[in-house]
């Protein structure tokens, strides 16, 4: 997979998806990269719950 360059701004890439027994809801694992002049400057793991439809 060949990755985009990005100049300023961030990028989000999913890792993994986990749902939850019952099915009404599901955890994104998510890596959020910052970029400045097309440098990586930090990467930020975050894992965000939602709720399926």
């Amino acid at each position: 997979m060949i990755e985009q360059k990005v100049l300023f701004g961030t990028r989000r890439e999913l890792i993994e998806r986990i749902d939850f027994l019952n099915e009404k809801w599901f955890v994104e694992v998510c890596l959020i990269k910052y970029y400045f002049f097309g440098m990586e400057l930090f990467v930020q793991r975050k894992e965000i719950i939602k709720r399926s439809e």
